[in-house]
């Protein structure tokens, strides 16, 4: 099932024309130099910038985002509370209920993070927190991934979680799109490479 469909997707001086498709089950990695667009196309796909050419997403499909860089909220609630409250209408000074608890920990398990679960989201790293973020985004019904470099800064276990989350997301139906400059993961790991030129500024 084609999730993602892009036909000549162009933001003039910043992206040259990208056309590809991403499926249920598929790891499309955009790679590129710096100023090649990739962070751009993104953002095209997330409606944030203008541009020329179709994208298509299918119906119902979630998107969800793990940004490169990104700083945690200041909101005085802990890792096992933001998970929670995606999946429940409980109040969050009332505690996580008994239903909800076990696919928290599960999401956690999934990125190697259940050791954090009761740390105050404002503490962690930018690498712990964009692996929150997929814990999160894995959790939830099959969709589009979109991944900008969300493994940069993270250490070799660290890594090591982070693609063993991946894998798991294409697994269970999910279309994974990744920017990345880690060549021998994406090499590895993707079903599809997509490379993209340099003419950008």
């Amino acid at each position: 099932m084609t999730l993602l469909q892009a036909t000549a997707v162009t933001v003039r001086g910043r992206l040259a024309p990208v056309s590809l498709e991403l499926s249920a089950g598929a790891l499309v990695a955009l790679v590129g130099p710096n100023g090649a667009g990739k962070s751009t196309f993104l953002d095209c796909v997330l409606g944030l910038v203008p541009f020329e050419g179709t994208l298509t997403l299918a119906p119902t499909t979630p998107l969800a985002l793990v940004p490169q860089r990104l700083e945690a909220p200041a909101l005085p609630v802990t890792v096992n509370e933001f998970l929670a409250a995606s999946r429940t209408s409980r109040p969050s000074w009332l505690g996580t209920s008994r239903a909800v608890q076990p696919h928290v920990t599960a999401a956690l398990d999934r990125v190697g993070l259940a050791a954090l679960k009761a740390r105050p989201l404002g503490t962690l790293s930018g690498g712990e927190l964009r692996r929150v973020l997929l814990a999160d985004a894995l959790s939830g019904p099959p969709g589009v991934l979109l991944l900008d470099e969300p493994e940069a800064g993270l250490d070799a276990a660290a890594l090591s979680s982070f693609h063993e989350a991946l894998t798991t997301a294409t697994r269970a139906g999910h279309g994974v799109l990744w920017v990345s400059h880690d060549v021998d993961a994406v090499q590895r790991l993707a079903t599809h490479v997509h490379r993209l030129g340099g003419s950008g500024p």
